[in-house]
């Protein structure tokens, strides 16, 4: 793409510099990928906007909004969602299959996810609001 600003304040460019950032690369090993010096990025990003937000948002950054999007999507009833975060986050206990303890021949239990995600009772709701449980009370103001 070149070594001038303009070449990297494209779409394409900008994408790259973020998606740099994004998988955890540093202003050095970015600066040293467009093939300039760390200086000569940090002049850009105080100069140019567009890349000062490409340099913004750095991996653990990004896996947080992920993290929080995905969460958001599951508290608002999103099956998928439910279903993604338990088997990714705790996939000892909502993997696809998980051995029941104490079962004979240590014999394979599938847990049925989607009833459980769509029976609020079952999973400890009391029905009128996913995020209730049995003892809250509904109060309609």
């Amino acid at each position: 793409m070149g070594t001038k600003v303009e070449s990297w304040l494209t779409r394409e460019g900008l994408a790259l510099i973020a998606g740099w950032r994004r998988q955890g690369d540093g202003i050095n090993d970015i600066a040293e990928k467009i093939g300039i010096g760390q200086e000569k990025l940090l002049e850009w990003r105080k100069e140019h906007e567009d890349i000062e937000r490409a340099l913004t948002i750095d991996r653990e950054t990004a896996n947080f909004m992920v993290e929080d999007a995905l969460f958001q999507k599951s508290l608002a009833g999103d099956a998928k969602a439910y279903e993604f975060w338990l088997k990714h986050r705790m996939p000892e206990k909502w993997g696809k299959q998980s051995v029941t303890e104490g079962n004979e021949g240590g014999r394979a239990d599938y847990f049925d996810l989607a009833q459980m995600i769509n029976n609020p009772v079952a999973r400890g709701g009391c029905g009128a609001h996913p995020a209730m449980t049995m003892g809250d009370t509904y109060d309609k103001k």
